[in-house]
């Protein structure tokens, strides 16, 4: 579902690390968060096991350090999302989160993520405006 409305949204800007990836990312680990809440009413329970089965895939197919700190750090504002927002329908998160995509941040090192805002979506790529 998730790579679909990437597709969708973004053609396949989401496949490089532009905003539209950011966007992916916290797409996924907000729908995960979601899934799981289905299964647990724990709150926590439900951040640990999205954040777990998101940094193991992170782990599984590894990107250069700042490629996959930005990763990390997208995956987290999705949880973030999860956590203030509660249960959006698909179409309020995808609108929340292209306003979010439109204002993420570039990055050039692993420390400028550190410094950003809770809630902010970064990316390390300009978006190329003739791929879509």
């Amino acid at each position: 579902m998730t790579v679909a409305i990437s597709n969708a949204n973004y053609g396949k800007q989401h496949h490089k690390n532009t905003a539209a990836n950011a966007f992916r990312h916290a797409l996924w680990n907000y729908l995960i968060a979601k899934k799981c809440s289905s299964w647990s009413g724990e709150p926590q329970r439900i951040l640990d096991w999205t954040q777990k089965i998101t940094d193991l895939h992170e782990d599984f197919l590894p990107n250069k350090p700042l490629a996959r700190e930005m990763d990390l750090h997208n995956n987290k504002v999705g949880r973030h999302l999860y956590t203030k927002m509660g249960d959006l329908s698909v179409e309020a998160l995808i609108s929340l989160l292209q306003e979010k995509t439109d204002a993420s941040q570039f990055v050039s090192q692993i420390e400028e993520l550190t410094k950003l805002p809770e809630g902010q979506l970064a990316h390390i790529v300009e978006a190329d405006k003739n791929e879509g």
